[in-house]
Order: structure tokens, then sequence, then C-alpha cells
């Protein structure tokens, strides 16, 4: 019993950070970027890259976080900059971001395979 307790409290506290990273991302910006899993989805999948590849946890964290760093900072270049310059009321990062998303996705599929990892 207390083994689920425990997985809840977990499950939930990063159900929390990922909604208050949402949260601040739009209250700054005011722009949804729906890459944002995805960009989840790069850190934890380079951390556990190269955690086990044999380097200690805390740098493959760090490298994790600075490969989604620049996957983020690449999908303001491609998917958002470019529309808010060419009309800054517009809706179109909606669809550009949901596109990076995509991109992101499927690069990750071709990097690390398309089946979940254990």
């Amino acid at each position: 019993m207390l083994q689920f307790v425990l997985s809840g409290v977990a499950i939930g506290s990063i159900y929390g950070l990922i909604g208050m990273a949402l949260a601040i991302s739009f209250y700054v910006t005011r722009i949804i970027n729906f890459a944002q899993g995805q960009l989840m989805m790069v850190t934890v999948m380079v951390t556990a890259e190269l955690a086990s590849s044999g380097y200690p946890v805390w740098l493959a964290a760090l490298a994790g976080l600075a490969c989604s760093c620049i996957v983020g900072i690449l999908s303001y270049v491609i998917a958002v900059r470019p529309i808010l310059l060419s009309n800054r009321f517009s809706f179109g990062w909606l669809v550009s971001t949901l596109g990076f998303a995509v991109i992101v996705e499927n690069a990750a599929a071709y990097i690390w395979g398309p089946t979940s990892q254990a």
C-alpha cells in the first residue's frame, strides 16, 4: 500500500511540475508551446541514454537539460519567431509549434526507436 501512495505522490509531483512549466511559459510569452512535452521527452531520453552508458547521473541530467534547451531555442527560431515577425496577432504559432512537436517526436523515434524504453 505504501508503494502505491509513494508512486501516486511521485506521479502527481511530475504532473504538477509539467503544469507549472506550461503555466509559466504561457504567462511570460502568451504563447502555448505544443512541443513542450517533446522537450521534456528529449531531456529524459538524453539523460537515460547517457546514464545507461556509464556517465554519472548528475552529468547526464545536465546534458539532457542542455539538449532540451537547444531544442527549445530551435523551436522558437524555427516555429515561433517567423510567425510573430510576420503577424504578431495571428495564431499561426499554434500550428507551427504543433508541427515542430511532430518533427521532434519523429526525430526521437528515429534516434531511439519507436518502442518504449524500460
